[in-house]
């Protein structure tokens, strides 16, 4: 799932990759509206957060953590003034009732704070999102 949202992300398919964010709080039409922002803003945050990909577990049921309730795995920690924030995935039932992983809600609560700790500055006012966001060998067009 982690995968599926950064290649997603890496090809701006925005709300390809909202599809992987809990959104049920959301009506259906703000989440078509918010959750393409949100998975953008997540992968600015996800791009400043060391994750493992190989560590992530590929069974349906995730990696047993020791203090993580079932159901959740934690992917990363981004550091902060106050301690920092776990960016959790969370096992959630789709519309047929299959439980799928997906960001959790928890986490897309602190995106837009996080987002704007890592956000590009006076740079990402004034170059188009392509230039930010696009990039070769890991580096991005504008850098």
């Amino acid at each position: 799932m982690v995968t599926a949202f950064l290649e997603a992300t890496t090809r701006h398919e925005y709300r390809r990759a909202a599809n992987l964010l809990d959104l049920r709080g959301m009506s259906r039409a703000e989440a078509a509206e918010k959750g393409p922002a949100l998975a953008r803003q997540l992968r600015v945050v996800l791009d400043n957060t060391p994750i493992d990909i190989d560590a992530l577990s590929d069974r349906a049921e995730g990696r047993k953590d020791a203090g993580v309730a079932s159901g959740l795995e934690i992917i990363g920690r981004v550091a902060g003034d106050g301690g920092g924030v776990s960016i959790v995935l969370e096992r959630v039932p789709r519309d047929d009732g299959v439980l799928v992983w997906k960001f959790s809600r928890a986490t897309l609560a602190k995106v837009p704070e996080l987002y704007q700790r890592f956000t590009y500055g006076v740079v990402g006012e004034w170059l188009p999102p392509f230039l930010l966001e696009t990039r070769v060998f890991g580096i991005a067009l504008w850098q």
